[in-house]
């Protein structure tokens, strides 16, 4: 997918530090540069962060257009500052922040999904265990 392509307001999902996870971010386009807006662990919240520099050589997965596109750079930011808050894994992660700029309700379904898989195995390993 090329970074040509990209327009400020879409939603860009890649691979993840962590196998099996993915990253979510919104994209901030101006004449020069591309900029990633995103909630981060290792930011330490939501932080502006060049593409490139978010990508991280990790594959990009997914361009989505949402209701930002078409917006200006200046709705998006004073989005953003709307949005701005501490990283939580379980009430604003990257998943949470893209879907506060985007106005969808806040969920995450990597942490659903992983929730339910850890809920199962526990489930299945008592099960197991009981003589």
């Amino acid at each position: 997918m090329r970074k040509q392509l990209l327009v400020s307001g879409q939603e860009i999902k890649r691979k993840a530090t962590k196998p099996f996870l993915k990253h979510f971010g919104i994209v901030l386009k101006n004449d020069k540069e591309i900029y990633v807006l995103h909630n981060s662990r290792r930011g330490g919240g939501t932080i502006i962060q060049a593409y490139d520099e978010w990508l991280e050589g990790k594959e990009l997965l997914q361009i989505k257009d949402t209701s930002l596109v078409g917006k200006s750079n200046q709705y998006i930011l004073n989005q953003f500052n709307t949005c701005y808050s501490t990283y939580n894994l379980f009430t604003n992660n990257c998943e949470h922040f893209t879907d506060c700029m985007t106005g969808r309700t806040r969920r995450s379904e990597q942490l659903i999904k992983f929730s339910l898989l850890a809920l199962t195995s526990i489930v299945i390993y008592k099960k197991l265990k009981k003589p």
